[in-house]
This record gives structure tokens, sequence and C-alpha cells, in this order.
């Protein structure tokens, strides 16, 4: 009787921690983030981009290209960032083997500047050179994000 006594006193303490920690209602929602797949298919230029790019390097292994065609790949929402341009971050992967296939990208729709990271490999095109610097801080604070699931 004592123990169930105790176990309920501290459920009723956890319980009105969790209470407190959590967010109200409304902000645990995201607003409507549109998925990498979909933002793909309406914008043809970053496809054509992040293709190039990985072909250019040698890196455009078979399940992105079959993924890119059929959308049978990993997607995330895309993230928005305002800097004097605005940046759209998101990721894709082999289905079942994540892993090491992450690749993110950072896009400036603007100027098509690209730049595409998996681990320790970064690429580029021409325009993503230019401001090479900016979006390598902006992936890093997507990344930053997605850890405290923003």
């Amino acid at each position: 009787m004592k123990k169930t006594m105790m176990c309920m006193a501290l459920l009723a303490c956890l319980q009105a921690a969790w209470a407190e920690s959590t967010l109200p209602a409304a902000l645990e929602k995201r607003a409507g983030e549109p998925y990498v797949d979909a933002v793909l298919k309406a914008t043809p230029a970053l496809k054509i981009n992040i293709l190039a790019v990985l072909g250019e390097n040698g890196l455009a292994d078979d399940w992105i290209l079959s993924g890119f065609k059929s959308g049978n790949m990993v997607v995330t929402p895309i993230k928005t960032f305002e800097t004097n341009q605005t940046v759209s971050v998101g990721t894709f992967c082999e289905p079942h083997n994540c892993g090491d296939t992450v690749w993110t990208f950072a896009y400036q729709k603007q100027s098509q500047a690209l730049l595409l990271q998996r681990g320790d490999t970064v690429l580029t095109n021409a325009q993503g050179a230019k401001v090479k610097q900016n979006l390598l801080q902006i992936v890093q604070m997507h990344h930053v994000l997605d850890r405290m699931d923003w």
C-alpha cells in the first residue's frame, strides 16, 4: 500500500512537470511545410541543378535517378530561411538505407545557387560557389533545428 501511494505521488509529480514543459496546442503543429518531393515537382530548376551537380561529381547514384523520377525516396519538409535571399533547405535519402545516403541541399531560387552536403562532402554549382559559406551556415542551422525537432 505504501509503495502504491508513493508511485501515485511520483506519477502526479511527473504529470505536473510534463504539463508545464509541453507547448500550447497551437504551437505543437508546424505550419504547412512542403516536402522535398513536392518541391522538386514544382521547381524543375532545383531538380535539374541537383542532378547536374551530382552527375558532374560522379555521385548521381541509381537510387537518386530513379527516386527523382518516381518519387521513391525518403524526404523531409523544406525549411525556409530568410537572409538577403530566400534559401530553401531539405534532405533526401535512399529508402531503407538513409545512414550514409542522406543529402542535404540549400537552394536560392532567385540566383539558382545550390549547395549539396553529405557527411564531409560539400558540392556546389557555379552560383552556389559564390555564396558557399552563407549556404553552409544555413545548412548547419538546419541540422541544429532538426536535432531540436523544430
